[in-house]
């Protein structure tokens, strides 16, 4: 990550395929790529992906299926809900 461009740390509460909730750290690389650190899990990303691999392989690790909602995400100076997925990776 450190020869990456890393634009903006957030936290995020997302919702996983069978429904349970977690919060995490997306870190938004220059180029619409996508690094998951994971404290509560001691995990991060195995590699810089695109948003939907990141959040794949982020699912993956916790045992579920996908994550089925970004459901908001919070930065230093403000934060922002989503609807759908497709609406998360848009903005992201």
């Amino acid at each position: 990550l450190a020869e990456e461009s890393a634009d903006r740390l957030y936290g995020a509460r997302v919702v996983f395929g069978e429904g349970g909730g977690h919060v995490g750290i997306l870190v938004d690389v220059t180029g619409d790529q996508m690094y998951v650190l994971d404290p509560t899990w001691g995990w991060a990303s195995t590699n810089i992906h695109s948003e939907p691999l990141a959040l794949d392989e982020w699912a993956d690790r916790g045992g579920y299926a996908s994550v089925d909602m970004v459901v908001e995400v919070y930065w230093d100076t403000g934060s922002e809900k989503f609807d759908t997925l497709q609406e998360f990776y848009d903005w992201f």
